[in-house]
């Protein structure tokens, strides 16, 4: 007779998981034998991964670098993109599922993500020169998108995020993040034509009379325009002058300024 220490009274036992199982054996005559058997294991299947992500959005130097435990080697691998190496490199951003197979076919099963940062981009406001000539105009920069922190290139050579006390020009911008991805562009500072005023003038036509005139014509700047002239009008144009000389000055939107007499 069989009794073991798990109750069974069956010569043999099966369906085991590991562990010790204790037997003992009793003939006819009540003689006795005792033994212990142990049934093992291995390690749980197992395996844990070193991610590289994406540097710079749209990017294929992703990888994952698989350690597997446990189980008993050698092991398959079969990844959801059709590899079958255990590492996998060159990848772009994306989820990237393992199936390990054991030589016992013992499987474990692992999911991994492979990242990447939003684009790298910039955006600007322009604030253009206002006065033909002039060295007001500026541009903001906004960078959204890469790794912090950002270096900046100007074509002007600066090396700072905004730009201020420009003259009109295309100023050409390179943005690289702590990756070394790069975002270029490039903006236009415009200025106005320059502020200027011609005149038609009419000449009074008898000592002392009054029906000379001057008939302005304003180019250039930025409209609407005001004018003040040395008479104190504030008309574009003058008319019922007595002989002289008259002096105007011509401001524009921008306080642009325009004299002539």
């Amino acid at each position: 007779t069989f009794v073991w220490s798990n109750t069974e009274t069956s010569e043999d036992v099966s369906a085991l998981s590991a562990g010790t199982y204790a037997l003992t054996v009793t003939d006819a005559n009540n003689c006795v034998f005792t033994a212990s058997y142990e049934i093992t294991e291995p390690a749980a299947l197992s395996a844990s991964a070193d991610l590289l992500n994406v540097l710079c959005n749209g990017g294929t130097d992703g990888s994952i670098d698989v350690t597997v435990t446990g189980g008993t080697a050698p092991y398959a691998f079969v990844w959801s993109n059709t590899e079958t190496s255990e590492d996998l490199s060159a990848l772009s951003a994306g989820t990237y599922a393992l199936t390990v197979t054991d030589a016992n076919n013992c499987v474990f099963t692992a999911s991994y993500e492979i990242t990447e940062p939003a684009a790298l981009t910039a955006s600007a406001d322009v604030l253009n020169v206002l006065c033909n000539s002039g060295t007001d105009g500026s541009i903001d920069v906004s960078v959204s998108g890469g790794t912090a922190p950002y270096a900046f290139v100007w074509s002007n050579n600066e090396t700072i995020e905004d730009l201020s006390a420009l003259s009109a020009g295309t100023y050409a911008l390179t943005v690289t993040d702590a990756n070394n991805c790069v975002f270029t562009a490039s903006y236009e500072i415009t200025e106005p034509a320059a502020l200027t005023a011609s005149a038609d003038v009419l000449n009074v036509l008898c000592n002392g009379g009054t029906d000379g005139s001057i008939d302005v014509s304003v180019s250039g700047g930025t409209a609407p325009y005001t004018f003040v002239w040395s008479n104190t009008e504030t008309s574009e144009d003058l008319s019922t002058l007595a002989a002289g000389t008259y002096a105007l000055t011509v401001t524009d939107a921008n306080n642009c300024v325009f004299t002539a007499s």
